[in-house]
Formats: C-alpha cells, structure tokens, sequence
C-alpha cells in the first residue's frame, strides 16, 4: 500500500528514489540528503502513503473485528453466563422409588 502510494519527487536519483519509496523510515533518511523542495515533497508523499495504509488496515482489522465478535454471539448465545441459575436438566418429574413395580414386593406391610 505504501509503495504505491509514495511518489518520489522527479530529480531524485534512482537508488535514493528506491530506499524513500521502499518504506517511511527510507524516506526520512534520504529526506535530508536532498533539496529543500525535494524533501519537503517527499516527506509530505511519504507520510500521505503511510497513514492512508494505517487506515485501510485499521478499516480491515475493524471489519474482522465485528464479524469474529457476531459470530461469537450467534455461536455461544445458547450458553448461560457465568454465575447464572443452571434451568433444570428435565421438565418431567423423576419417577419415585415407590412408584416402580420393584418397590410394590418390597413394602412393608400395614401394622394393625
């Protein structure tokens, strides 16, 4: 994004040209090893190209950002926060001991 953003004043000799265009710092170190006019283009070119980068990037990451998060909610909605009463496991109640046929041989029997 930056290389392509830079432009390198004309006039500049091709290997200084190369290192401004290659990334910020190139440009603030060939900067002063150039006219006045010339570095002042430069400098204000490269910084352009830098934060305009900075930005798309920071467009991207926010995209990625809120996508992976509604995903998250859509995924994880389903679980109860921490701390939360647990529901019970079943809506129907458990069948008693005494209910069952087993529990039917082995009663006592009434006392008279």
């Amino acid at each position: 994004m930056y290389r392509t953003g830079v432009e390198v004043p004309a006039g500049v000799p091709t290997e200084q040209a190369a290192v401004a265009g290659d990334s910020l710092a190139g440009a603030v170190i060939t900067a002063p090893e150039l006219t006045a006019d010339q570095s002042a283009g430069l400098l204000a070119s490269a910084r352009e190209a830098f934060t305009d980068g900075v930005q798309v990037v920071a467009v991207i990451g926010a995209a990625l950002f809120a996508v992976t998060g509604s995903l998250v909610i859509a995924k994880l909605k389903h679980i109860p926060p921490f701390g939360a009463a647990q529901p019970p496991a079943d809506d129907t109640p458990a069948e008693s001991a005494e209910d069952t046929p087993e529990a039917e041989s082995i009663k006592p029997a009434p006392i008279d």
